[in-house]
């Protein structure tokens, strides 16, 4: 048997970045199962990345390239059609690290936890415009994930090791913005259980940019709807709508009042209160 790798990468991806990425799959250890690399260009590439491509094409199962800018959920389910018979899927971005060892902890806890069928990591995200990083943790009690849903999204998309069967159920990302946060909320609705281990197994890159795309309208409404309908379907009428509500608000008041609340310790201590270590 083997596991699956699924590796998005686009025009606007850094080459070192995109290098280290792929690396760090290629270096894990422990591993007692091959590693299937399956990586989805969307769109065009300059050559600097095409070059990262041709270095580690050896390594490589499976390119599914796309002729024009597709975007990312196009993008990830072409991915998913391009499987094989992979028993585990894990996901990671052209510009993060999977920490050594990331690979071999999530299969082991997966093969001892059947009833999990999605499974996160704490992630160490890293501010490229400050130098500074910080370790996020996400809830590990599977029975706490329909209430930490309502607060945050309750799993590090970049982190995440799933089921294959759980894709099939889903019919895979939906087409909208905000696609990872409705795809777990559809998990939970539909039963499948989420987990996190509370060790630090990835690095992600975070920016200014990435604070300002948050603030924006065209993604914070449409993801204020997609939590607005998974409380519903979770929890039918409840007071919990106001967490979105105030999520929204906090949003849209700019990057400067987000980026603090995202960055803050009380985001934090709010998750870690359902994760313990």
């Amino acid at each position: 048997m083997s596991v699956a790798v699924l590796l998005p990468v686009y025009r606007g991806d850094n080459p070192d970045h995109f290098d280290r990425a792929l690396r760090s799959i290629e270096t894990q250890d422990g591993l007692d199962e091959p590693v299937r690399i399956y990586l989805g260009i969307d769109g065009p590439l300059p050559s600097d990345l095409e070059a990262v491509v041709v270095r580690h094409h050896s390594m490589i199962h499976r390119i599914v390239r796309n002729a024009r800018h597709v975007g990312p959920t196009e993008n990830m389910n072409g991915l998913l059609d391009a499987l094989d018979r992979e028993r585990l899927v894990f996901r990671m971005d052209a510009d993060d690290i999977s920490l050594p060892g990331r690979l071999r902890k999530q299969i082991t806890f997966m093969d001892e936890n059947p009833d999990i069928a999605i499974l996160g990591t704490t992630i160490e995200e890293i501010d490229e415009d400050s130098g500074t990083s910080i370790i996020r943790r996400f809830p590990s009690d599977p029975d706490s994930m329909k209430t930490a849903i309502c607060i945050a999204c309750p799993v590090a998309h970049p982190s995440v090791c799933v089921r294959p069967e759980v894709f099939r159920a889903l019919g895979g990302y939906p087409n909208m913005r905000g696609q990872d946060i409705a795809l777990w909320f559809e998990a939970l609705r539909q039963g499948f259980r989420i987990s996190n281990l509370q060790e630090p197994l990835l690095q992600l890159r975070v920016s200014g940019d990435f604070l300002k795309r948050r603030s924006w309208l065209g993604r914070a409404l449409p993801e204020f709807r997609i939590y607005m309908r998974g409380i519903w379907q979770l929890h039918g009428i409840t007071w919990r709508y106001i967490l979105p509500i105030t999520r929204l608000v906090l949003r849209l008041s700019g990057p400067r009042v987000s980026g603090w609340v995202y960055r803050s310790q009380l985001r934090n201590r709010i998750t870690r209160e359902r994760a313990p270590r």
